[in-house]
């Protein structure tokens, strides 16, 4: 249920990015980028809870898999962000996997200790008078030089969309999680309330830092600085335990099963917000075309013939159809 929320607010934020021309009320759009940072952030946590419950079965097969898992990701990831999509996460999540392989096996400390770490590359950059703008063309969410090889690794490092320092930091804290959960099934649900005034604590002092010592503490998502991470992970947390009361509570209701449902055709979902939801505007007519009502309107059409797509397939399919392709590539450890 988690997934789904994030997969249906990441469409909302990319619909509002792309497609709308900032033509009409302001409300739409503010209401649009409010899960900005945050929805891909709890699909990054998702992600790191997943690492842990595949590599918990198996450990050494678990390790193979997500190898090929991360192959898989990077291909159609790069080939995403060639033809069509600035904004891909996909070949970011390979590379999640790849360098979670090495900590599967370290101690819990060591992972939250690694976590910490990944946090002080962004604000000692910014220190040092970095400039996180470079390579971007801002009005137009483009990456001049990403195919160099100095711009492409200051994108996947830096200051890319969901560059690895710091949001290997969400996947090491999924993975720290998903052992807890391991053992304390209801743990995401009983931490929800702390986690929740973790993140209201952290958007305060955010601001009252902000005012009056500069943008090193800001709470935004570009650049993704500590107390962005800080707040968006205890964000996740929150809504990772909403989602198992909710599930736990109301497990029969329609609703609560199509948005469960939803969450399994995540990856499925995502692919067609671009090609379906977002590729005929550019190929017919233009991106930025909508105006603001119109961007929202067209986002809630898109998110309810998701969910009941999603919803009607699962009742006939075990697995969506993406995501069938994509273990039937990468693997799973109940293979023999």
């Amino acid at each position: 249920m988690a997934r789904a929320l994030a997969v249906l607010c990441m469409v909302a934020v990319n619909f509002e990015s792309v497609l709308s021309n900032q033509l009409g009320w302001a409300g739409f759009e503010r209401a649009m980028q409010l899960p900005t940072g945050y929805a891909s952030a709890l699909f990054v946590v998702l992600a790191g809870i997943g690492i842990t419950f595949l590599s918990g079965k198996e450990p050494k097969r678990g390790r193979l898999v997500l190898v090929r898992r991360a192959l898989v990701l990077l291909i159609l990831g790069y080939n995403f962000l060639f033809w069509a999509w600035e904004q891909d996460i996909l070949h970011f999540y390979g590379y999640y996997f790849l360098f979670a392989i090495p900590l599967l096996g370290v101690r819990s400390r060591l992972l939250l200790l690694v976590a910490a770490l990944v946090l002080l590359p962004t604000p000692m950059l910014l220190q040092a008078g970095f400039d996180f703008d470079r390579g971007w063309v801002l009005d137009r969410l483009e990456y001049v030089d990403m195919w160099t090889a100095r711009g492409h690794l200051r994108h996947l490092f830096i200051n890319g969309f969901f560059p690895l320092a710091p949001w290997m930091a969400f996947v090491l804290w999924g993975m720290w999680l998903g052992r807890r959960l391991s053992h304390e099934r209801d743990y995401a649900r009983r931490i929800a309330p702390r986690a929740l005034a973790l993140f209201l604590l952290a958007q305060l002092v955010s601001r009252a830092l902000t005012a009056r010592l500069g943008p090193l503490f800001g709470a935004e998502s570009m650049p993704p600085l500590p107390l962005y991470v800080i707040s968006a992970a205890a964000l996740a947390t929150a809504v990772i335990g909403l989602g198992e009361w909710i599930t736990e509570r109301f497990p029969s209701v329609a609703l609560v099963r199509a948005l469960v449902h939803t969450g399994q055709l995540a990856l499925s979902i995502y692919l067609l917000h671009v090609i379906v939801g977002i590729g005929p505007f550019d190929v017919w007519f233009q991106l930025g075309c909508l105006s603001r009502s119109q961007v929202f309107a067209w986002w809630a059409i898109f998110c309810y013939l998701a969910v009941l797509g999603a919803h009607l397939w699962r009742l006939r399919f075990a697995q969506g159809p993406f995501e069938a392709l994509y273990r039937a590539i990468g693997g799973s450890v109940e293979e023999r």
